[in-house]
């Protein structure tokens, strides 16, 4: 009940606002069951009501964000745009809370990554950078993927790769496998994100969107990009980065679909041409993840317990030659 008062008093305050109408209770008992909440506006559009949690985003930030959006949508279209409210701020208040809203036309939620569609991601990305570079479009502030941020996704993505690396390692030393083996692929582990970190650090920086998965995105029955939402975490990133980490998640967990990389990168950079310092670090980090994936590891722990040694030899022999 406490939940329906709170939303009909959000959608109160949306009214007043001249943001919606007619809703009525099987709209908003939908509404309730979403994080995020699709109502009908006089456009004909979707408004998409986000609760702000993420404590380092700051009201000027959000200001901030939703000047980026809608200077997306002005060059490249495709983009929601980010509602600006009579008081001239792309955020509103209720209570002690902060909410954003973005309004886009509805399109196609599709829920598994095909050619098609990462294709066409690939090449919006592409667009979303080579817009950012053209404008020298900057946030003062850096995104959730940099290797500088405070609240950085980026240390988590490593260390939760170190999560699974440490947890495979420590499985082979409960089987007494070969110690200097495993000294020797825990130093090159180390080494080589550490690496990593620091070459992307040299690499040409921008304001990203920052977070375009599946869930942000609506396609057409031709699977292209038709709108974006979600911009609560951008910030300035190296674009190259972001483009790795739009591909990085299945690349972890998956194998046949490493092969969507080259394809992808294509894509990319026929909307923004690249340096080859910038291909060789996607080439690297595709790579370096191939090796260091949750499943591999589950596969060769497996093949450990079994005592099919050879398998485990070869393969941590390829990644260190890696």
């Amino acid at each position: 009940m406490k939940r329906r008062e709170c939303m009909t008093d959000i959608l109160s305050v949306l009214n007043e606002k001249g943001l919606i109408k007619g809703i009525d209770d099987k709209e908003l008992e939908n509404s309730m069951n979403h994080s995020r909440v699709f109502l009908v506006n006089e456009a004909a559009e979707k408004l998409v009501l986000k609760e702000i949690k993420q404590p380092w985003l700051t009201e000027v930030k959000l200001n901030k964000q939703g000047t980026f959006a809608n200077k997306m949508r002005q060059q490249m279209g495709g983009f929601v745009k980010v509602v600006q409210f009579p008081d001239g701020n792309y955020f509103f208040k209720h209570g002690e809370k902060i909410y954003t809203l973005e309004s886009f036309c509805e399109g196609i939620e599709e829920k598994e990554y095909t050619r098609e569609n990462c294709v066409d991601l690939a090449s919006f990305l592409g667009k979303i950078h080579a817009v950012s570079d053209r404008f020298q479009l900057k946030f003062g502030y850096d995104g959730p993927w940099s290797v500088d941020f405070e609240h950085n996704c980026a240390d988590d993505l490593q260390s939760e790769k170190e999560e699974y690396f440490n947890y495979f390692i420590d499985s082979l030393k409960e089987l007494n496998y070969d110690t200097e083996l495993i000294t020797q692929v825990t130093t090159f582990f180390n080494q080589k994100i550490t690496q990593l970190k620091e070459e992307l650090r040299l690499l040409p920086k921008g304001a990203v969107q920052g977070d375009l998965s599946l869930e942000n995105v609506r396609f057409n029955e031709q699977h292209e990009v038709v709108g974006i939402f979600d911009y609560n975490i951008c910030g300035d990133e190296v674009y190259i980065w972001d483009f790795i980490n739009q591909i990085a998640w299945y690349l972890q967990n998956t194998s046949h679909q490493i092969n969507l990389t080259p394809i992808m990168l294509e894509a990319y950079v026929q909307q923004r041409p690249i340096s080859e310092q910038e291909k060789a670090m996607v080439m690297k980090w595709v790579n370096f993840t191939y090796y260091t994936r949750y499943s591999i590891y589950m596969e060769f722990r497996y093949y450990a317990r079994q005592g099919e040694h050879e398998k485990v030899h070869h393969y941590l022999k390829a990644f260190l030659s890696s």
